[in-house]
């Protein structure tokens, strides 16, 4: 009977020990902060102004207005809506339209040099083609007319 009793008086403080244990902490969902309003400064607007200016220099550098006319023309019209956003003191959007543009005038530039090396590698080839043509032909006339012989 010792071993029974000693048996219930371990379950017995066991028992004991769970209910005294504190509850697990309740899970709560995290708490998020309300975003902060991101204050747009007449500084960050003009210098963002000077980077899509120098974007544009670029393009207008390497032809873009002509080999990558869409891509411009959208850059264009997006600075054109930031230079009257700006001009209303609309700092935001002339900050988010300065920035467009500059990135629109990058990728008209970076459209223009590929057109650039197009067009020259494809007149590399023509040139060799040319060049390939003639000494074909020579070839053929001193043949013909027993010149080289």
């Amino acid at each position: 009977m010792k071993k029974g009793s000693q048996w219930i008086l371990v379950v017995l403080l066991g028992l004991f020990l769970a209910s005294c244990a504190s509850a697990p902490p309740a899970e709560t969902d995290p708490v998020e902060e309300p975003a902060q309003a991101v204050v747009v400064d007449r500084a960050a607007v003009d210098a963002a102004k000077i980077s899509a200016d120098q974007a544009r220099v670029k393009a207008d550098n390497v032809k873009a207005p002509k080999a990558a006319a869409t891509e411009y023309k959208a850059a264009a019209d997006m600075y054109d809506k930031a230079e009257k956003a700006d001009k209303s003191d609309n700092l935001d959007a002339a900050l988010e339209g300065y920035n467009s543009a500059a990135a629109g005038f990058m990728a008209a530039a970076d459209s223009a040099e590929k057109a650039r090396k197009a067009a020259e590698e494809a007149m590399k080839k023509s040139d060799k083609a040319i060049s390939d043509t003639e000494a074909a032909a020579d070839k053929a006339y001193r043949e013909a007319t027993g010149e080289g012989q």
